[in-house]
């Protein structure tokens, strides 16, 4: 299916409410309620809970911010709201299809942009990759950071950058976002990063709820030659700034070809074709 059929239909911005999340009602019932006990982060600055979830047969345990109060307290205190410790459903469903194939990601060296609370880069560590996180605000770092001993793993490395000025050296095999096309103004910074950091024969997957500026630019870059493959599947919701519906996320992936074996996608001077025609 292409990108562009998946765009029309979908709903263009998320709806405000709080979240009814049925499977958390369970388990507090199942006295589970330790899973959701409140917390505060290493810097002691957000009020997290413990949810739990489903991801390829293992209950991860993922710190969060649901409170959603507390989020409209701080909006005008400040400077950027922690968008990043939220735990958005695009998330949880990137993290489900690396689950189902894990030869994705083992015994590979992975980038997560934009991490946030870090699901998809911990579970592709549980799967043998070589994870590197990153995010733009030292306290979203430092709750994967948090999540990652949570779920009783180590060796994955963090590093905070700003997507404008991209200084990242190394090249990977696998470069994974959830939820990262929310800003027009970001999408040449992002195909720059892809032109930059991806190996020959890499694979980008990419995680969108269905954002109507999302699927106008990547069925606008399969316009102008990229191809993509994308699959749907239906997330319950997470997110207390979400609807409280399920979600319906769309997982889009790109592979380049093997070095010799034709030439990548360009991804800067395509967007930047996209962008002057506009």
């Amino acid at each position: 299916m292409p990108w562009s059929a998946w765009g029309r239909g979908q709903r263009g911005a998320l709806r405000g409410g709080r979240l009814q999340n049925t499977r958390l009602r369970q388990w507090r019932r199942a006295g589970h309620s330790c899973y959701l006990q409140r917390a505060m982060n290493a810097n002691a600055t957000f009020p997290l809970s413990l949810v739990p979830v489903m991801i390829g047969g293992r209950r991860w345990r993922i710190w969060c911010v649901e409170d959603q109060d507390y989020l409209l307290s701080v909006a005008n205190r400040l400077e950027h709201l922690p968008y990043g410790l939220l735990l958005w459903e695009s998330s949880v469903g990137l993290s489900q299809r690396l689950a189902e194939e894990p030869s994705l990601v083992q015994g590979k060296r992975v980038l997560e942009l934009g991490a946030g609370t870090g699901l998809p880069g911990l579970v592709a560590r549980s799967l043998g990759a070589c994870v590197w996180q990153t995010d733009h605000m030292d306290d979203v770092l430092n709750v994967a950071a948090l999540n990652e001993r949570e779920n009783a793993l180590a060796g994955i490395r963090r590093f905070r950058a700003d997507w404008r000025d991209w200084v990242e050296p190394t090249s990977f095999d696998v470069i994974l976002g959830a939820d990262i096309l929310y800003d027009t103004a970001l999408y040449g910074s992002i195909a720059t990063i892809l032109d930059r950091s991806l190996a020959p024969g890499g694979r980008v997957l990419l995680a969108d709820p269905g954002r109507p500026q999302a699927w106008q630019f990547l069925s606008e870059l399969e316009t102008g030659g990229a191809r993509f493959a994308m699959s749907v599947r239906r997330v319950e919701p997470t997110c207390v700034l979400g609807s409280r519906a399920e979600v319906d996320v769309a997982i889009v992936e790109y592979h380049a070809p093997e070095q010799g074996l034709g030439p990548p996608v360009a991804w800067a001077s395509l967007y930047g074709a996209v962008a002057s025609a506009q």
